[in-house]
């Protein structure tokens, strides 16, 4: 049997979904893209973690990392997020 990846230990923490496309074009244009990353909710699911417990992060979409603001979506979530390793 294979070894379980996703341990009791991870699915005690939260599970944050950044989200991401770098110009307003791309998320017009690749589509397919985005609604690939939004479905990693629903791998999160089956991989144990509940609902209430998988935030988003997708306040960045469409904005370039050169351009941005110091204060981003990602960076403003990284404050609350623990030091962990990718569960997958």
């Amino acid at each position: 049997m294979p070894e379980r990846k996703v341990t009791p230990q991870h699915l005690q923490r939260d599970a944050y979904l950044y989200i991401r496309q770098s110009t307003p074009r791309q998320v017009v244009e690749n589509t397919e893209s985005t609604e690939r990353q939004y479905a990693l909710r629903e791998r999160a699911v089956a991989l144990g973690w509940p609902l209430e417990r998988i935030h988003i992060i997708d306040n960045d979409l469409g904005k370039s990392g050169s351009s941005r603001p110091a204060e981003t979506g990602f960076s403003s979530s990284s404050v609350r997020l623990p030091s962990a390793r990718r569960a997958w």
